[in-house]
């Protein structure tokens, strides 16, 4: 199936796709829906499992996606110069994911993303230079948060890490020049911020990530007995240390 196939000249009319849950339409192909310029809306259906290369791509005026739980690959550029999708939901475990690769030139443009309760890990890079994300929800099943993750996403203000993380790379927030804080839920049992926002383990024995974004002066706390590399890595308001 090829939009612009079917359509023709009234394809930039096209507003809303929906893919039922009935229908045999198992993967949506390489330029499947590519060009409909006038495409505000999409709905993929339960059989969905695969969105091929460019199957959304030049799409303007798409403003959010979810990627359903069923949907296990996603091609390079299917959401490429999406220049109008601001808001990202996955619902599946895509440890392989990469926003760079899916969304192409409009990665920068994306500033919401939620990863679902069924997300259990979050791949190295999976948002390296997003630079407009200002905003992510991190799902209560994730256990790991990949090498560079945020790297580079200057835009981003703060982070809350769920009760379920067990692994998180000491270089998942650096570049993030804007980060103010990253909190931690009370319950994790392997990670804990002070209330400077500063990354700790749990027991508060390594500081693994100072934010990027905050400025003046840091006096790391009583009991600190190392610091992870790269843990005040690009912090460019910070202005003294105390250890």
């Amino acid at each position: 199936f090829r939009a612009s196939n079917v359509f023709g000249d009234s394809l930039a009319s096209l507003k809303s796709v929906i893919i039922g849950d009935e229908t045999n339409f198992t993967r949506i192909g390489d330029y499947a829906i590519c060009d409909c310029t006038g495409l505000t809306n999409v709905l993929m259906g339960a059989r969905v499992f695969g969105i091929a290369n460019s199957a959304f791509a030049h799409c303007s005026r798409l403003k959010s996606v979810t990627i359903p739980a069923n949907v296990t690959d996603i091609g390079d550029h299917a959401f490429t110069d999406c220049f109008g999708l601001t808001s990202l939901t996955l619902l599946n475990d895509l440890s392989n994911f990469r926003a760079s690769d899916v969304l192409g030139s409009s990665c920068d443009v994306l500033k919401s993303v939620v990863i679902g309760d069924a997300v259990t890990i979050v791949g190295s890079g999976a948002f390296f230079n997003c630079t407009g994300l200002t905003n992510v929800t991190i799902g209560a099943s994730v256990f790991e948060i990949g090498n560079n993750v945020f790297t580079g996403c200057p835009s981003l203000k703060n982070v809350t890490i769920p009760s379920s993380v067990t692994w998180i790379d000491p270089r998942a927030f650096i570049d993030c020049v804007g980060l103010t804080a990253i909190n931690v839920n009370a319950a994790n049992a392997n990670y804990w911020s002070d209330e400077n926002g500063v990354l700790f383990n749990k027991s508060g024995s390594t500081l693994i990530q100072y934010p990027g974004g905050k400025t003046g002066s840091y006096t790391v706390p009583y009991g600190v007995t190392s610091i992870a590399d790269s843990a005040f890595s690009r912090c460019i308001g910070l202005t003294s240390v105390t250890i």
